[in-house]
C-alpha cells in the first residue's frame, strides 16, 4: 500500500520467490532499489517502514535500516546526477542555438 505519507510492502524480505523464509532486509529477493527508484521518481516524500522478521532482533533491524538508507541515498544521488546532466545538455543546446553553433 502506498500513500502520500507512508509505504508498506509486505513480503519483500524473503529468501527467494515462492519460499516464505524471512531474512534481514537487503539480503533477500526483494527488488528494493527498483521500488525506491520508482518511488523517488514519483516524488514520494513520506515514511518508509523497515521491519525485521528474520529473528535477528536489533542487529537485523540496524542492518535493514543501513541497507534501506544506502539504497535510498544511491537512488537520490543517481537522480541528482541525471538532472545535472540534463541541465548541462540543455545549456549546450541553448548555446548552440543562440550563437549559431559556435
Amino acid at each position: 500500500m502506498i500513500t502520500q505519507q507512508s509505504l508498506w510492502l509486505p513480503g519483500l524480505n524473503i529468501e527467494r520467490p515462492g519460499v516464505f523464509k524471512p531474512v534481514v532486509p537487503g539480503t533477500g529477493a526483494g527488488p528494493h532499489a527498483s521500488i525506491l527508484k520508482a518511488l523517488r521518481g514519483g516524488r514520494f516524500d513520506g515514511w518508509i517502514s523497515v521491519e525485521e522478521a528474520s529473528g535477528n532482533g536489533l542487529v537485523g533491524l540496524a542492518a535493514g535500516f543501513g541497507h534501506t538508507d544506502a539504497v535510498w541515498q544511491s537512488v537520490v544521488q543517481d537522480m541528482v546526477q541525471r538532472i545535472a546532466l540534463l541541465h548541462y545538455d540543455s545549456a549546450l543546446l541553448l548555446r548552440a542555438n543562440t550563437f549559431g553553433g559556435r
